[in-house]
This record gives structure tokens, sequence and C-alpha cells, in this order.
């Protein structure tokens, strides 16, 4: 068993299934249920503990990492994003010989359901209304919730097409090709992006490329220079995002008529929030 686990931060899942998470810890589960307003707060309430759980909403820096000694699992409650997508430290967390584990595929279907529901009620808004069969959709990213997602459109007859910097066996296995951005772009009537957080895409040339209408962003983090977005939206085109956190910030996109959000994560439903915590806790015993 572990000796001390720790939730620094309010986790709503978490803290439901904390019985469970209490039989890997030898002391009382330590709960915390107002945010860390620092990172020497954060630090503070890490002390003393082997594992701490935390969401994708906590940052663990290297100055947290540092002033925890007794700190030999991080486990994240969402996914494991490598390098600067990372809401930890991984370089720090590696040196400090501290493991890091995350989840996976945990919330993939929720996203593809709602992607391709937003795309139907779209088309059928139109003048006259239009079907999602024969429709050219464009998939930006092609991994955990960008491949069902893409498998979802083709399943109702969507003319479906992908970018990622390396092919996907999953879509060569469905035939569904594989394009640069650029002609992705140009081809594409929808477009849905399943990137890691905060990955840039580009700008006002994106937009001059694209020849549909409708975006839909499931990633955190808007991928579009904010400006230039705002400029495209403003043009009778219109934006969804899974909840506020895909317009990165800004609420001119979270309050634009020709924007639709939900507020919450569209992938994480019951289902999701299931198979969650059955991955941080297999993740738990499994670093023991």
């Amino acid at each position: 068993m572990y000796n001390q686990i720790t939730i620094p931060n309010p986790n709503p899942t978490l803290e439901q299934h904390q019985c469970q998470l209490q039989t890997l810890s030898m002391q009382p589960l330590r709960l915390f249920t107002t945010p860390a307003e620092t990172e020497e707060e954060l630090a503070q309430r890490c002390q003393g503990a082997d594992v701490i759980l935390v969401g994708w909403d906590t940052k663990i820096p290297k100055n947290v990492i540092l002033q925890c000694p007794t700190l030999r699992h991080i486990a994240l409650a969402c996914t494991l994003f490598p390098g600067p997508h990372s809401n930890v430290d991984l370089i720090t967390a590696k040196r400090q010989n501290i493991q890091v584990s995350g989840v996976r595929d945990y919330g993939d279907r929720g996203v593809a359901e709602w992607v391709v529901a937003q795309s139907i009620l779209h088309l059928q808004k139109g003048l006259p209304p239009k079907e999602l069969q024969g429709t050219s959709v464009g998939i930006i990213g092609a991994g955990g919730a960008g491949a069902p997602t893409a498998l979802a459109f083709q399943a109702l007859g969507a003319n479906v097409q992908y970018f990622s910097r390396r092919p996907k066996v999953t879509m060569q296995q469905a035939n569904i090709p594989r394009k640069t951005l650029e002609e992705l772009l140009q081809e594409s009537q929808i477009l849905s992006i399943h990137l890691p957080r905060n990955t840039q895409l580009g700008g006002k040339e994106n937009f001059e490329s694209f020849q549909g209408n409708f975006i839909i962003n499931t990633s955190l983090g808007l991928p579009f220079n904010p400006e230039d977005f705002l400029a495209w939206l403003n043009h009778s085109a219109h934006f969804a995002a899974m909840d506020k956190g895909g317009c990165g910030g800004d609420s001119r996109l979270e309050n634009h008529p020709h924007m639709t959000h939900i507020p919450h994560h569209c992938g994480f439903t019951k289902e999701a929030q299931d198979r969650l915590i059955h991955q941080v806790i297999l993740n738990l015993k499994n670093g023991l």
C-alpha cells in the first residue's frame, strides 16, 4: 500500500470514489475542497504524500515537485500528454525518480457522438437542410478521439479524410485517405479538430483555404490566432467547442452568436467517468 494519497485540488470524480482509493492508502485520504491559489499552496498541500492525484486542470510544475521529497507517484485522472502539452513537468519528475501515470481513451466515444450530433444539427439548420451522407468532413488529429470520430462519420455516409503528422493504421484499415493540411482545408465542408492541448495550427491563411463554414474544436485551447479566428467567425461562419476551454479563455468567442458550447466536457459521460476511475486505480496498483 501507499503511505499517503493526496488530492490537492477539488475533483468531483475522484471524490465520488474515495472509498476505493482509500483501500490503497495507509493514512486517511487527504482531500481538498477548494482550489490551491498559488504554487506554494499547492506544494504545501502535497507535503508528506507519496502519491498525488490530479485532473487536467491542475499543473504540477518543477517548483512543486522539488518541494515534495516524499513524492514517488503523480497519478493523473486525465490523459498524459507528452512533453510541453503535459500538465506535469515530466523532465523534473523523471530526474526525481517519480512515476507519472495517466489514463487513455476514456471519453472518446462521448466526443465522437457529440461531434457527429453537432454536425447533423448544423446541416439541418441550413436552407434547404442537408444530409450528412455525402458531406465532406475533415479530421485534424486522428488519435484516441479523432479516429472514432472519423469512423462514426464514415458509418453515416460522410466523405471523410484526415490530416495527421504520421499515417494512422486505424484510418488506413478503414480506407480513410490522409491529406495535407492545405488539401484538407480546401476539400472539407466540416472540420473537426482533435489535438493535444494548446496546439497551434496557424492563422489567417487557414481560414482563407477552408471552404466550409463549420469548425468543431474538441481540444483544450484554441488552435488558431484569436484575432484571425474572430474575423472568420464574424462572416456567418459557425464554431462549436466542447466547453469554454476550447475557446482559449477568450470571452469574445465564448459569447459570440455563432458559437456553440456546453458547460462540461462532452466526453465526460457517466460511462467515461467509470472508465477513468478504473484506469486510475489500475495505475496506482501497477505503481505498487
